[in-house]
C-alpha cells in the first residue's frame, strides 16, 4: 500500500515515468530479487493454499511474496522503459487497456470455465505451453474485440456501468457523431 502511495504521488507529480534512473533501479532490484525467490518457491514445491499449516507452508508464502510483488514492479518498470525506446509495439494495447475491467473480468470468467473444475479443468491436466497457448488466444481474442468494441463505443461494457453507478446517471455509451 505504501509503494502504491508513493508511486500515485510520483505520478500525479508527473515524476514516475520519466525517471529512468529509477525505472531501471526497479527492474533490476526486481529481478534481481524475484528470480531467486521464485526458484526457492518452485524447490518448495509451489504455493499450495490447501495444505495444512506448516513451516514449509510459512517459507512457501514468503519466497511467494518475495517473488510476486518484486517481479511485477519489474515487469510495470520493464514495460515503461521498452515504451520510451518503442512505442509503437504497445500501441495494440490501448484499446485492451480501455477496457482494463471489462477484460479483467471476462478474461477471470473464461478462464474459470476453462482451466478450473467448474468447465472443463485443463488447469490440473493440461502441460504449462498449452496453458500458456490458450491463455495467450484468449490475450489476442480480447485485443481483437476492445479494438472492435471500441470503434462503436466511448467506453467498455462494464467501464460505462462502473461510471453510470459514479455519477448517478446514464452516460451516453456510443459516440455521438460518428
Amino acid at each position: 500500500m505504501l509503494i502504491g502511495l508513493w508511486a500515485g504521488r510520483k505520478l500525479i507529480a508527473g515524476t514516475l515515468m520519466t525517471d529512468k534512473t529509477l525505472l531501471k533501479r526497479t527492474l533490476v532490484i526486481g529481478l534481481v530479487i524475484a528470480f531467486p525467490a521464485s526458484l526457492w518457491l518452485k524447490q518448495l514445491g509451489g504455493l499450495n493454499v490447501f495444505s495444512d499449516y506448516s513451516a514449509n507452508g510459512l517459507y512457501s508464502v514468503i519466497a511467494y511474496s518475495l517473488a510476486v510483488f518484486p517481479m511485477g514492479l519489474a515487469y510495470a518498470a520493464g514495460f515503461a522503459l521498452l515504451w520510451f525506446k518503442k512505442s509503437y509495439w504497445f500501441i495494440i494495447f490501448a484499446a485492451p487497456g480501455r477496457m482494463a475491467l471489462t477484460n479483467y473480468l471476462s478474461q477471470t470468467l473464461i478462464s474459470i470455465i476453462i482451466f478450473y473444475g467448474l468447465g472443463f479443468g485443463l488447469g490440473m491436466r493440461g502441460a504449462p505451453m498449452s496453458l500458456l497457448f490458450i491463455a495467450l488466444i484468449i490475450l489476442v481474442l480480447q485485443i481483437g474485440y476492445s479494438a472492435l468494441w471500441l470503434k462503436y463505443f466511448r467506453f467498455g461494457p462494464v467501464e460505462w456501468l462502473w461510471r453510470c453507478m459514479t455519477y448517478g446517471k446514464l452516460i451516453p455509451i456510443r459516440y455521438v457523431n460518428r
